[in-house]
């Protein structure tokens, strides 16, 4: 495997009733109600992927196996607008995009790379075997992308965060949902292959609201070792981290840039399923 060091290149509610908070999760509908209703699943399987294509799966996330509001669809029909490589991202696998999964699911997907699409903000719990799951399919070879509120959502009594550490972070106490922020990434390693095409700063049309850690600021003591903090908003509430695991690589980014994400968020999506290829 190259050394992390090798990764350089030329790429990189309101208040409501009851009721009512029980039909919704956490997400994109504006920082000031950060309590979407979680989108239809879609009955249909996701596209078939392209020959050589670098294959991505949505598991167990916010988008409840729908591409509604989410830059799933687009970046499977215009993949070549972001690169040559071609990908293809299965955001409504049966055995992986409901409510509960094995390492067996994560093994048939055959998928090259794992998406956690703000899990805790869909209400969902993952259990010590599925997190053990993930665990074992990321040191088999396969990367992980995570987004916005993967380790923890109070207002849902949501809890992940012993999966902290396979994003290069340290566990401990994790906020998100009602903290606004302006999703402007100052990049502190421009020619990391996840900003390739993003512009300098990369700034995210996502979903301003940003997961954080107990101290409400980003910095050097969430990371763990192997793990690179690559950008990061001006009032640090916002960050952007890539990890080298044992036979993996992970990115995180903890607002959510692919709901309604603009071109740039597309082509940051696409260069963090193809990282670290380039």
């Amino acid at each position: 495997m190259r050394r992390f060091s090798r990764f350089r290149g030329s790429l990189l509610l309101p208040p409501a009733m009851a009721i009512v908070f029980l039909a919704i999760v956490a997400g994109p509908a504006g920082a000031t109600s950060p309590n979407p209703v979680r989108p239809r699943a879609t009955a249909a399987h996701a596209v078939s992927s392209p020959n050589g294509a670098i294959t991505a799966v949505v598991v167990k996330s916010w988008g409840a196996c729908s591409s509604s509001g989410l830059i799933w669809d687009s970046l499977n029909a215009n993949w070549s607008s972001y690169g040559t490589i071609p990908i293809s991202i299965d955001y409504s696998n049966p055995a992986l995009c409901g409510d509960s999964f094995s390492l067996a699911d994560l093994e048939a997907s055959g998928a090259n790379v794992v998406i956690l699409d703000d899990p805790a903000g869909g209400n969902h719990q993952f259990t010590t075997d599925e997190m053990n799951a993930l665990r074992t399919y990321a040191s088999e070879g396969h990367n992980l992308i995570g987004t916005y509120l993967v380790f923890a959502w109070s207002g849902g009594g949501i809890d992940n965060g012993a999966l902290a550490p396979l994003f290069g972070l340290r566990m401990g106490a994790y906020a998100g949902g009602t903290e606004t922020v302006t999703p402007t990434y100052m990049e502190r390693k421009p020619n990391f292959p996840l900003f390739r095409g993003v512009g300098n700063p990369y700034v995210s049309t996502g979903y301003n609201a940003a997961q954080t850690p107990a101290d409400g600021a980003w910095s050097a003591n969430e990371l763990l070792s192997k793990t690179l903090m690559v950008g990061r908003t001006a009032d640090a509430k916002g960050t952007i981290v890539a990890h080298q695991g044992t036979g993996y690589y992970s990115v995180y980014i903890s607002n959510m840039p692919e709901y309604n994400g603009g071109t740039a968020d597309q082509q940051f999506f696409y260069n963090a399923i193809i990282f670290p290829q380039t």
